[in-house]
C-alpha cells in the first residue's frame, strides 16, 4: 500500500526501519479504510456553498490519487462560481 500511494515501487523498503515499524504497527487499521461503507460524499452543489476563500493545489508531480480529487474539486468550484 505504501508503494502504491507513493507511486514508487520499493518506497516502503527504502524507508528507515523506524518508519517502517510505525507503518507496520498501524497496518491492521488499514482494512477499515478500504471497507468503509459510509464514506462521506460532497457534491458540486455543496462545494458551491463554501463562503471562505478556497485554494486547490496540485502539481506536475502530484500522485494520481490526489490529482483526480483536486481536478474534480476544481471543476466543481469553477462551474459553481462562474455565473
Amino acid at each position: 500500500m505504501v508503494d502504491g500511494v507513493s507511486g514508487r515501487p520499493g518506497y516502503f523498503d527504502a524507508q528507515p526501519a523506524a518508519l517502517q515499524r510505525i507503518q507496520l504497527d498501524s497496518a491492521r487499521s488499514m482494512g477499515v479504510y478500504f471497507e468503509e461503507k459510509n464514506v462521506p460524499q460532497i457534491s458540486c452543489e455543496q462545494l458551491s456553498k463554501i463562503t471562505r476563500p478556497v485554494l486547490i493545489v496540485r502539481g506536475e508531480r502530484s500522485r494520481p490519487f490526489f490529482t483526480v480529487m483536486a481536478d474534480a474539486a476544481a471543476r466543481c468550484w469553477v462551474e459553481a462560481n462562474s455565473s
